[in-house]
């Protein structure tokens, strides 16, 4: 049986790395993982972990998802090299919470390209390969914050709701080709994003905006230190959560979402009884800013 071509973005840690290494090391399913990133000089852990595997079902290549030269040489190759691709997991993404105030239009910009647009350029690549195939796998990665927006995050869950969107207007013309388009909304999960934070936190300037909203920030980042706490049952592990996204690529009845956590369920069912939407604004001033 030939090998199902995966590829992966942003697998230089996190989800991507775990879900490259697990993908690539299943011997009862013959996948040919690409497990590519944006700076190659952070190949070291994927390497090291994967080393009985490299250039045999493991391949780590570099690719910028928000360069259109680098997608396009990336895939290029590779439809060269193997004549087609079966599975694309778009991954690759980056974080940004803070005061809106004090970021800067290109500080969005930037959340935006890689989140959203990162993931427009890879399947606008692929998609008159897969048309072709008359087969094939797109899983974007989402965010419980995609579905259910949160505050201090309107950068990060605006590009999420934008990948959702885009998501769902593209995956009925697919289905017409037996290519299927999937989401998964992730709720807290134990990756280095939550150090990325972190650093975020510690940079806000609280010193450019009034008070008041600058101790709705604080409330903020205490009440998202609980929320996302690993000691609860509803942080996901990185090992966990990888296994739930090769769960998915393995549905042989793929669905439109999925959430990952029962959590995540629970707040998407909530936000679809209230078509106000005012239930989704009182509940994250309870839970992010205090009563």
């Amino acid at each position: 049986m030939s090998k199902k071509i995966v590829v992966i973005t942003g697998c230089s840690s996190g989800i991507g790395l775990e879900t490259a290494l697990q993908m690539a090391k299943a011997r009862d399913k013959p996948y040919k993982v690409y497990a590519t990133m944006r700076n190659l000089g952070k190949r070291g852990q994927i390497e090291k972990r994967g080393k009985d595997m490299l250039n045999k079902t493991l391949f780590v290549r570099d690719l910028d998802v928000t360069k259109d030269e680098s997608v396009d040489k990336f895939f290029t190759t590779l439809i060269r090299d193997e004549g087609r691709i079966d599975i694309l997991i778009n991954n690759a993404g980056v974080t940004q919470m803070g005061i809106l105030e004090t970021f800067s239009l290109n500080d969005i910009r930037g959340v935006m390209e890689t989140n959203y647009f990162g993931a427009v350029r890879t399947i606008h690549a692929i998609l008159s390969v897969m048309k072709r195939q008359g087969s094939g796998r797109i899983i974007n990665i989402s965010s419980m914050l995609g579905i259910c927006a949160a505050p201090f995050a309107e950068g990060y869950s605006s590009s999420k709701f934008a990948l959702e969107g885009f998501s769902e207007a593209l995956a009925p013309t697919l289905r017409k080709f037996n290519v299927y388009l999937s989401t998964i909304q992730y709720g807290p999960v134990e990756t280095p994003i939550r150090d990325r934070e972190e650093e975020m936190f510690a940079r806000v300037k609280y010193d450019r905006v009034d008070d008041k909203t600058g101790q709705l920030m604080r409330n903020f980042r205490l009440a998202r230190d609980d929320i996302v706490d690993p000691a609860k049952s509803d942080v996901q592990t990185v090992e966990e959560a990888a296994k739930f996204l090769v769960e998915v690529v393995e549905d042989n009845n793929p669905k439109l979402t999925y959430p990952s956590s029962d959590f995540v369920s629970s707040m998407l069912a909530t936000k679809l009884k209230d078509l106000t939407g005012e239930s989704v604004v009182a509940s994250a001033s309870k839970s992010f800013l205090g009563d």
